[in-house]
């Protein structure tokens, strides 16, 4: 039956059968718009960190192309590497402290590239010179130091352990090539590792619980973290000794050629 109406004292119109929400009703409401959300924000949280780390294995797979083409047009030999990344490497400067885009648009993999956001995780918030609230980076990623750096300090391991062809990598699906280092290790185009064992250099597990790392084969891995330590430790700055056993440490082992020579040698 539809709302009577009546006009009051004043004359204007009104619906004898309306009414609004009482206090207790507006507060039910309120309370299932919490639980609501309280539901979906976690799951949103988590699908907003998996499309980054889609987007970050997206830029190591092309970065892993660009290589691979730049071998095939240079006789097999991989892009220069160098410490300090001078002119002539694969990317110039330091990420840590450029402002611009002009360094990476200099390095001879940016011709196969063509964009410096591939040089760039959306999940990494670091900023140059570490300023609260200053210019993004404009890199995020580094090559294995023993893609044909310069160990100008260890001339034997030069010679043992540095690949400078692809035919000198034997197992092409187990030493890295890229990786999305951590903002307090990034630096130049090398991601440096120390020698020592057992010896945690602040290796990157930076979203989903895992790292980011490509492979001469062609394939990217984000493998998540294993032990509960790993991530503290890889976010100090300076090297720190982990325990033993660590499997993480162990699984950058089998990816670094260094140790093979190393545990050849024991």
């Amino acid at each position: 039956m539809p709302p009577t109406s009546r006009r009051g004292p004043s004359g204007q119109l009104s619906f004898g059968n309306c009414s609004g929400f009482t206090l207790m009703e507006l507060l039910v409401v309120i309370a299932i718009i919490a639980v609501l959300a309280s539901l979906l924000l976690p799951a949103l949280s988590k699908a907003k960190e998996r499309a980054y780390s889609i987007c970050c294995i997206n830029n190591l797979r092309q970065f892993q192309f660009a290589w691979q083409m730049y071998c095939d047009e240079n006789n097999d030999n991989l892009p220069l590497n160098w410490d300090g990344s001078p002119p002539g490497s694969w990317v110039v400067g330091f990420a840590d402290r450029d402002t611009t885009g002009s360094n990476i648009q200099t390095g001879t993999l940016y011709p196969y590239l063509c964009s410096t956001e591939v040089y760039r995780c959306p999940a990494d918030k670091s900023t140059v010179n570490d300023e609260k609230g200053g210019l993004p980076r404009t890199r995020h990623y580094a090559i294995s130091p023993y893609m044909n750096c310069d160990m100008k300090r260890s001339p034997d391991l030069q010679r043992q352990v540095v690949f400078h062809k692809t035919g000198d990598i034997t197992k092409p699906t187990e030493a890295f090539v890229f990786v999305h280092t951590t903002p307090q290790t990034t630096g130049d185009g090398e991601c440096n590792m120390p020698t020592t064992p057992w010896l945690w250099g602040g290796y990157p597990f930076n979203h989903e619980k895992g790292q980011t790392w490509s492979f001469p084969d062609g394939h990217v891995d984000h493998p998540r973290r294993l032990e509960d330590d790993t991530l503290r430790k890889s976010k100090l700055k300076f090297p720190i000794y982990t325990s033993p056993g660590n499997r993480d440490y162990i699984r950058l082992q089998k990816a670094t050629p260094l140790w093979r020579i190393l545990d050849s040698q024991r």
